[in-house]
This record gives C-alpha cells, sequence and structure tokens, in this order.
C-alpha cells in the first residue's frame, strides 16, 4: 500500500510537470497593445523644431478673432528632421478661427512647417507647407523666409511670436463644422 502511495505522488508531480512544460510565463504572452482614440477634433502639424519649445494654438468658436484663454498647448523636443505635432482640441470644439503660436524659446531656430492637417467632424482641410502662409498672417515676430519655413524674433526686447488665420482659413473651418 506504501508503494502504491508513492507511485501515486510521483504520478501526480510527473504529470503536473508535464503539463506545465508547454505554458508560457506572463512575460511571454503577447501583450495586444491598445488603440489610442484619436481626438475627434485634431490640429497635427509636421515641421521641423530645433531646439525644445513649447507650441500653442488659441482658437474661438463664436467666428470672433478674439483669442481669449481657449488653447492647446504642446511640449516638442527639438530635432533637426520633422517631426508630427499634435494638438488634441476639446472633443466638442467648433474651431472658427486660429492662433498659432510658434514658440516660447527665443533661441531658437528657423523653423519649417511641412504641412498641417486640421481634422473635425470626420472632415479634414489640409495645408501644404508651401501654402502655409497664404492661410496664416504674419506679426513682426515671424519673417517667412522660404515655403513654410520662418525665423522668430524679439521685437523691441519682447518674444511672442504667433501666426493668425487668415479670410481663406476661416472659411476652410466653416467648411469642416
Amino acid at each position: 500500500m506504501k508503494n502504491v502511495r508513492n507511485f501515486i505522488a510521483v504520478f501526480i508531480v510527473l504529470s503536473a510537470m508535464v503539463s506545465c512544460k508547454n505554458e508560457k510565463s506572463i512575460d511571454e504572452l503577447p501583450v495586444e497593445k491598445q488603440a489610442v482614440a484619436e481626438s475627434p477634433v485634431q490640429i497635427v502639424v509636421n515641421m521641423t523644431v530645433k531646439k525644445d519649445d513649447i507650441l500653442e494654438i488659441f482658437y474661438t468658436e463664436d467666428g470672433s478673432l478674439d483669442f481669449g484663454p481657449k488653447s492647446v498647448r504642446v511640449d516638442v523636443p527639438g530635432k533637426s528632421e520633422s517631426q508630427q505635432v499634435v494638438f488634441d482640441m476639446p472633443d466638442d470644439a467648433k474651431l472658427t478661427s486660429l492662433r498659432f503660436d510658434v514658440g516660447q524659446n527665443p533661441d531658437q531656430e528657423e523653423m519649417t512647417v511641412n504641412n498641417m492637417i486640421i481634422k473635425q467632424n470626420d472632415k479634414e482641410f489640409e495645408i501644404s507647407g508651401a501654402d502655409f502662409f497664404k492661410y496664416f498672417n504674419t506679426t513682426d515676430y515671424v519673417k517667412p523666409t522660404q515655403g513654410g519655413s520662418f525665423k522668430t524674433q524679439k521685437v523691441n526686447g519682447v518674444y511672442d511670436p504667433f501666426v493668425h488665420n487668415k479670410g481663406e482659413l476661416i472659411m476652410a473651418l466653416k467648411g469642416l463644422q
């Protein structure tokens, strides 16, 4: 009887070892990547920003050009190659006017906008870098150089580089609603 008990115990241990042989550890199991939900209202700018900076888009929803507290900021790491800068706007935003603050770093080098895509209500509008200044007015702080490239500068010791929409962009924004 003692031999039968030992045989059963050995059998159970061996069975457990064999059945666990094909199981994968938690570290080996495939990990399902969660899909990152894209904001329904989004502005994506493909651009070159060579030094770390903070970019910000102000917007209005009432058709005015009175840019107040409604804005989205993005910290952008400096890179010599172009990168996507994504502004996830509030889901219910109804963009009617835009002001694009193109940096807070007064030591920034020349920047280039390759394109800008504005997405709203399953519609989108794309501005090529070559046409960027057809849709945006410059200020004294922003000097276009070529195509979608520009330099930022101080004026009377103040650094506030931004561009704001022209009428063509306002009409395009209306078409997205």
